[in-house]
């Protein structure tokens, strides 16, 4: 139970910490230099202002200390998440393992479109608040909120 529970709640807080940081002044100020890279390597997964990585790091490294949880399903989730970060960051197009699992260029899109596709380990956050990238929209670095203009290729 706990290795679901803990990945549940590492994928709810990535998403929302995540869409925090797409702010417009959080995104100027913090989150931009991580986007500096519009297409990822893996060595881009971790490059980001020392506050937002602080801030990352710190959700995951107070765990085992406000809630009860074995080694296993803590070290199990956070390799598999730090592993994937890495796929999704290195420019490389893999399919999904897991039927929940994005695809490597989800994230590639995340860079190339900014505002959209903030999920880390599965679609369903972006799904759920409308932020998966639809191929009718045109995006950019000042389109916050995911809702990108309505494309000429599609009226």
């Amino acid at each position: 139970f706990s290795l679901v529970a803990f990945f549940v709640y590492n994928e709810t807080m990535a998403y929302y910490l995540h869409r925090l940081f797409h702010n417009p002044w959080l995104y100027k100020k913090i989150h931009k230099m991580h986007h500096r890279y519009h297409q990822p390597t893996a060595w881009s997964a971790v490059a980001m202002h020392p506050l937002e990585f602080i801030m990352y790091q710190g959700y995951l490294a107070a765990t085992p200390f406000l809630v009860p949880i074995h080694a296993f399903p803590f070290l199990f989730v956070l390799l598999y998440s730090y592993y994937y970060g890495l796929c999704d960051h290195s420019g490389i197009k893999m399919g999904a393992i897991w039927p929940w699992q994005p695809h490597s260029y989800f994230h590639d899109n995340h860079h190339k479109h900014f505002h959209v596709n903030f999920g880390f380990n599965t679609y369903f956050f972006d799904w759920f608040h409308d932020t998966l990238r639809k191929e009718s929209r045109v995006y950019g670095e000042e389109v916050f909120g995911g809702r990108g203009k309505q494309s000429q290729k599609s009226e």
